[in-house]
């Protein structure tokens, strides 16, 4: 038998509970389908019942960022020093799974070896070069992507900020160059909920 230890935390915050709770069942339902033993433990961390000396680390964590840094997110309150694949790890050393997986972008999980290897590689030959130059490898890799799915063209965009601005540019250009709407008449249709970024446009 296997036991799978599920840790959530309870926020005020109705994005991160909906998150937890679907995280939960989704566990839920792979033990019921692996007959796995699924033990369910609720730990409630909430920043003024720290009472014991072990989370001294992660007070000191939140009170530096909140005296410091500009209050434009609303974090879980735990303190986070590193990660490797799908689990990650807080200051006092309690391990996590990562279901959030940095809104999908660490998708391939943490510190996975051969990104590393990729990233080292490449750093210690052109660390960074603007789209105002050629570069020797976008080329092979706008190919690639092409390919693989079958597109004429791509541009890659590293953020979704990026993508979804992009996506409006193209349809207004498409809207007045192609379609022929009138100047300053053309509409976005957007789906509600759909969550790409901070802009104002998103």
């Amino acid at each position: 038998k296997f036991k799978i230890f599920f840790i959530s935390i309870e926020s005020n915050d109705i994005f991160w509970n909906l998150i937890f709770n679907f995280a939960k069942m989704a566990l839920k339902e792979l033990c019921f389908q692996s007959k796995l033993l699924l033990n369910v433990c609720r730990i409630i961390t909430n920043r003024g019942n720290a009472t014991s000396s072990s989370v001294s680390k992660s007070k000191q964590v939140f009170e530096k960022e909140d005296k410091f840094g500009a209050h434009n997110y609303h974090p879980i309150p735990v303190a986070l020093c590193k990660g490797k694949g799908v689990h990650v790890w807080d200051v006092e050393g309690r391990q996590y799974f990562d279901f959030l997986s940095g809104y999908s972008a660490v998708n391939q999980g943490h510190c996975h070896p051969k990104i590393i290897d990729a990233l080292k590689t490449q750093a210690e030959v052109l660390t960074l070069a603007s789209r105002a130059f050629y570069t020797d490898v976008l080329g092979e890799y706008e190919e690639y992507v092409t390919r693989y799915f079958g597109y004429d063209k791509m541009l890659p965009m590293n953020t979704g900020v990026e993508g979804g601005e992009t996506a409006c540019k193209l349809a207004r250009k498409w809207a007045y160059q192609s379609k022929g709407i009138p100047n300053n008449e053309a509409r976005i249709v957007f789906a509600g909920g759909n969550f790409w970024g901070r802009t104002l446009a998103a």
